[in-house]
């Protein structure tokens, strides 16, 4: 999985998330808007991320596990909702039946 501005502008890409770049691993040690800071080694590297353009460089992600349930908390927080206020709405429908029966 590759770091993306997507990911980043979610926040599912995090501190302490392990990447490769080229062939050195590091830790994401600070994300801020759209820049990524990564300890590599002996040097830090950072990267700015736009909005439908590539990186300069091919960022992996090599714990995409967490990042993939990230996701799936978030979707399943959004269904939540979305249950909710269609439930909510389903009750109004009801009470505007009654009014007119």
């Amino acid at each position: 999985m590759k770091v993306t501005y997507e990911l980043l502008e979610h926040g599912w890409v995090k501190v302490g998330d392990r990447v490769k770049i080229d062939d050195s691993e590091g830790v994401i040690i600070e994300v801020e808007d759209s820049n990524l800071h990564i300890r590599l080694r002996d040097y830090l590297y950072t990267e700015h991320f736009e909005q439908d353009s590539p990186s300069s460089k091919t960022i992996e992600i090599l714990n995409p596990e967490l990042v993939q349930a990230r996701i799936a908390e978030f979707a399943t927080a959004k269904l939540e909702e979305a249950s909710k206020a269609f439930q909510i709405l389903k009750e109004q429908l009801k009470d505007l039946k009654d009014l007119f029966s």
